[in-house]
């Protein structure tokens, strides 16, 4: 489970989406075009998931 938040990315803006990563991609993009009017291609979004998901460190 992946979730997206626009306070992450600079937006005064309190939408959360959470699940799996397809879901959030699109209800991301979806949000994006309709509250804040910017058209992000979903492999964009997608790539933006994956970068974050890199950095979460698993305890060993």
């Amino acid at each position: 489970m992946v979730d997206l938040r626009c306070n992450d990315y600079g937006f005064e803006c309190s939408y959360v989406t959470e699940g799996a990563v397809e879901k959030v991609v699109f209800e991301y993009w979806d949000h994006m075009k309709k509250e804040h009017g910017i058209e992000y291609a979903t492999e964009t979004i997608g790539n933006s998931i994956k970068r974050k998901t890199r950095q979460i460190k698993l305890p060993a």
